[in-house]
């Protein structure tokens, strides 16, 4: 049942995912192809080649992504006694072929120009946080050290299973709660995202968020396109790039931290009915549950719907502004006009 549950849950995140990328797609007012020059132009070869890179690139990205989430459901197909790492470690290993992927994709470079052939420089430097949202460093980072944090505490509490694999909650009975024992008795209850989960994803995270930076940092830093009317395209194409980045990075670790709370609340539930006792809590009610647990794994549920609330949002924005890479189609408004008035 609980299987069914997470399926259907999954099935409507997507879908809002799909339809509020394609309103934000039709929304979009400044995106690169829109500011390609007019066919024929000196420098519209120049510009059209690095549009058609870009869509590689992101066609390329969201591939890989697709197929590293296959590639692990197809692992845990045949290793189910991995207790759910491969699923587990999924949106991890997501970030780290998104990141990957835009970190070493070549982009095509100009010949640099010439002190004779010069028409413009920029007067600040380009900074990689300077293209993209506003929240485009803080809110991946903000989702990172918060995964990273909670996969430590949880490391931290978690007991080993039968296995000695640390992804068991453990709890202890009070020998009051339990009628003709002589002492207390424990239990464990699971899977609880502990040190056996937790160890390959700050692994992989810590890779990811060093190919992120060095991707944003290459956006921001390639060299710039030749020809002062390429300037308003040049400079949407980072902020394209930078808004895919960031907005593809927090959907990922917004889904991880999301995963992690799913297996701990339930965890944490199950340990707070078990703890008074069989005495106590008779038919499997949560009347007699110890009440800082209980609440603890609410919280933790709570964090995780809230999340994936976020995960649609910003799911839905990465694959707008990746599909906003896109040539429009022929007549299609807001092209640059020589002189560079667009319309």
């Amino acid at each position: 049942m609980s299987g069914v549950l997470v399926l259907l849950v999954v099935i409507v995140v997507a879908a809002i995912v799909v339809l509020r990328a394609v309103h934000l797609v039709r929304r979009r007012a400044v995106l690169p192809g829109r500011l390609l020059p007019p066919p024929g132009s000196p420098s519209s070869m120049e510009a059209a080649a690095l549009l058609a890179a870009l869509r590689r690139r992101g066609g390329a990205a969201v591939i890989a992504v697709a197929a590293v989430v296959l590639l692990c459901l197809a692992v845990q197909a045949v290793w189910p006694s991995g207790g759910g790492l491969p699923i587990v470690l999924a949106p991890a290993l997501a970030l780290l072929v998104l990141t990957g992927t835009h970190a070493v994709w070549p982009l095509p470079d100009e010949p640099a120009p010439s002190a004779s052939t010069r028409t413009h420089a920029d007067i600040t430097t380009r900074r990689a946080g300077g293209f993209g949202p506003s929240w485009g460093y803080s809110l991946p980072a903000l989702l990172m050290a918060a995964t990273l944090a909670s996969v430590i505490v949880a490391g931290l509490v978690a007991t080993p299973d039968e296995a000695g694999r640390s992804r068991e909650y453990g709890y202890a009975i009070a020998a009051s709660a339990l009628p003709g024992e002589v002492g207390p008795a424990s239990g464990t209850t699971g899977p609880f995202p502990g040190w056996y989960y937790g160890i390959p994803v700050i692994v992989v995270l810590l890779v990811s968020a060093l190919l992120l930076g060095w991707a944003l940092h290459r956006n921001a830093r390639r060299p710039r396109l030749r020809g002062a009317g390429l300037v308003a395209f040049d400079d949407a194409v980072r902020t394209c790039v930078g808004f895919a980045l960031s907005a593809g990075a927090g959907t990922l670790l917004a889904l991880q931290l999301a995963l992690l709370g799913l297996m701990a609340g339930p965890a944490l539930l199950n340990a707070a009915r078990n703890i008074p006792g069989a005495a106590v809590s008779e038919g499997g009610g949560m009347a007699g549950a110890d009440v800082p647990t209980l609440w603890a794994g609410v919280a933790v549920l709570v964090l995780a719907l809230v999340l994936l609330g976020v995960v649609a949002v910003l799911g839905a924005t990465f694959m707008s502004w990746i599909l906003g890479q896109r040539r429009p189609p022929a007549g299609q408004p807001g092209r640059l006009q020589p002189g560079g008035a667009q319309r």
